[in-house]
């Protein structure tokens, strides 16, 4: 064995201190978030339920936490350490990360255990909760401690060695620990970590540059211009509606340059069918909501947000189309045609065209400029609304998966009641419709009130 390099044992002491309390942190972390929702599922197989539960490998199951600080002791030389320690790292953050985005629950129920290895259990479960599924943590940091491990073992010891991180890999199911789809989704993420940083070569990352094979780059540039010559007929065919409605329209002389509040309202009222109509047509073509009289009141009740629906089943929806049923109530409540004058040159000016549109958009007895130009109005408007949604979506993270939270947010902005679950708020926790009364009174107050706070105007 080569000598240890001087500073390797400091520098591993370093690294212990770190991964230590990050693995006990973010493990914990992920258990108590996913505690907390109320849809967490199980993946598991029939055959598994002939499981059989062996109290003694909790043994096994327990050593690696031992190997796992031991091992920081067998690198010879920083560079070694280095690679190991950030192997150990990618695989809690690669774990943890799918803990959170895709959660799981162990199903079966463990009996009570006496003696020692009940005492084990007790201890492990003090700790542990039945989440953090997949991909398992405990096999992903036994691939990695197993290539550690088999670099210095020879002889008898390797065979010895071999055998026991097999009996580790076997006790995450025979503990009843883990669902069999854990064990090779957690081989994968080791395996991925290993290959990411490897000990005799550069990482496979840092060597990636631009093949000089003139076939490759002859193949890449047939490929990349075959993308480039269909976004450019697409883009050509747009430009071109777009330029022969603007040649027509140009022909259309205006009697007059003013725009007054009867031009507003039938501008807003005109304006409100076209984008329904357009708005229909995704649920109309994927098939889901084969009458298009139905996919046209559905877009209705999203832009005005009534939050009627002629939907019996919307589970049953194409996650794509539960997106845009709950993004047409977002829109509409702040206002479609308030997002234009957000971005539109009319509301550029002092003039009070924009203004008259605005005030046939919007409900109430008085609308107003919150500076003077109407544009930098509508925007201060729209980022508090923003604002204000994102808050609720991190908020709904914590008791929600990531498309429940960004729907649900969406829906609640628009106080319409789009939800994308059959039973509305009461297939969430407490927590989260505490959330949503929240944020539908914050929602529902005059935002003005928000901006005259913000500027510290409010009287």
């Amino acid at each position: 064995m080569a000598p240890r390099e001087p500073g390797v044992l400091k520098r591993a002491v370093l690294w212990l201190l770190f991964l230590g309390p990050f693995f006990f942190a973010s493990y914990g972390l992920a258990n108590w978030l996913t505690s907390q929702r109320g849809d967490v599922g199980s993946l598991v197989f029939d055959w598994e339920r002939g499981m059989p539960l062996w109290p003694w490998t909790i043994l096994p199951y327990w050593s690696i936490d031992l190997l796992y600080g031991l091992s920081l002791l067998l690198p010879r030389d920083k560079r070694e350490l280095d690679t190991h320690c950030l192997r150990l790292l990618s695989a809690q953050v690669l774990s943890v990360t799918c803990f959170l985005l895709f959660p799981l629950r162990f199903t079966f129920e463990r009996p009570e255990l006496g003696g020692v290895f009940g005492w084990l259990f007790d201890v492990l479960m003090g700790f542990d909760k039945p989440y953090n599924q997949a991909p398992s943590l405990h096999i992903a940091l036994l691939v990695v401690l197993w290539v550690c491990y088999a670099r210095y073992a020879s002889g008898a010891w390797r065979w010895l060695l071999h055998g026991w991180f097999a009996l580790i890999g076997l006790s995450v199911l025979t503990t009843w620990q883990h669902h069999f789809i854990d064990v090779p989704t957690g081989a994968l993420a080791g395996w991925l970590c290993v290959w990411l940083w490897p000990q005799a070569q550069p990482a496979p990352f840092a060597r990636a540059s631009l093949s000089r094979d003139r076939q490759r780059r002859r193949l890449a540039a047939c490929y990349g211009l075959g993308a480039l010559a269909c976004a450019a007929v697409a883009f050509a065919a747009a430009i071109t509606a777009i330029l022969v409605c603007a040649v027509l329209l140009r022909r259309v002389k205006a009697r007059r340059q003013k725009y007054y509040a009867g031009e507003g309202f039938v501008t807003v009222g005109l304006s409100w069918v076209l984008l329904s109509v357009f708005g229909a047509l995704p649920l109309c073509l994927s098939g889901s909501v084969p009458s298009f009289v139905d996919a046209f009141f559905e877009t209705v009740s999203g832009f005005t947000t009534t939050g009627a629906s002629v939907i019996a089943d919307v589970e049953a929806l194409p996650m794509s189309l539960q997106y845009w049923r709950s993004f047409t109530i977002w829109l509409g409540g702040m206002g479609v045609l308030v997002f234009v004058l957000a971005v539109s040159p009319m509301a550029n000016g002092d003039s009070g065209d924009a203004l008259h549109l605005l005030r046939a958009e919007s409900p109430g007895v008085n609308v107003g400029k919150l500076v003077p130009r109407m544009r930098r109005s509508t925007t201060i408007l729209y980022l508090i609304y923003i604002g204000l949604t994102v808050s609720m979506f991190v908020l709904l993270l914590f008791d929600m998966p990531c498309f429940d939270a960004l729907t649900t947010a969406f829906a609640t902005a628009g106080t319409g009641g789009f939800s994308i679950r059959n039973i509305g708020m009461s297939a969430y926790n407490p927590y989260s419709q505490t959330v949503m009364t929240v944020f539908m009174v914050l929602f529902s107050m005059n935002f003005t009130i928000y901006y005259l706070v913000l500027i510290g105007k409010l009287r």
